[in-house]
């Protein structure tokens, strides 16, 4: 792996955004259950510093991956058409134990019948970044699950104050 500076780090992840949306959870001030309550949830982040490393998200990261509102496809009298996607590829910021959620929406999604096409296309534009855990989730059930341990990621990053470290296993993101 690599261990580069934080500014370093904060270099490469602008690169980054040139051609990819970028979600992790992060903390939406004010936007909880009540008006002076945080919530954390998954969102389009713009630096690392936006992310949230310590606490977990209050919901699914499916909300970076399935969109709430979409519009799939036109039809008139005469024709129906697919709706195009967006061009940038996506960078979604996720635990281990959502990374083996991941499998079981692929199973879904991928292997139950019919491909979904809508789904399959999403999935080919996205590449995943495990998050470390410092510690275990208060009603975490992780270990108990075998869900504390993947390998299927495109790259790692564990952060400190000064440093970041990197294990890249993609090598469309390696450059």
């Amino acid at each position: 792996g690599y261990q580069i500076s934080r500014e370093t780090a904060n270099q490469i992840f602008a690169q980054l955004k040139e051609h990819y949306d970028i979600f992790a959870p992060k903390v939406f001030a004010g936007e909880g259950c009540f008006s002076d309550t945080d919530v954390i949830r998954y969102g389009k982040i713009n630096a690392l510093d936006e992310i949230e490393w310590e606490r977990r998200s209050e919901y699914s990261f499916k909300e970076a991956l399935l969109a709430v509102n979409e519009t799939l496809f036109y039809f008139t009298e005469e024709e129906t058409t697919v709706a195009s996607c967006s061009e940038k590829r996506l960078l979604i910021f996720l635990r281990s134990c959502d990374l083996h959620a991941l499998k079981r929406l692929d199973a879904i999604y991928l292997e139950n019948g019919p491909e979904d096409f809508y789904y399959r296309r999403l999935r080919e534009k996205a590449s995943f970044v495990l998050m470390g855990c410092s510690t275990t989730c208060e009603n975490g059930f992780c270990v108990s699950m075998g869900t504390n341990r993947c390998d299927s990621y495109d790259l790692y990053l564990k952060i400190s104050e000064e440093s970041v470290w990197a294990d890249c296993k993609s090598q469309e993101l390696l450059p």
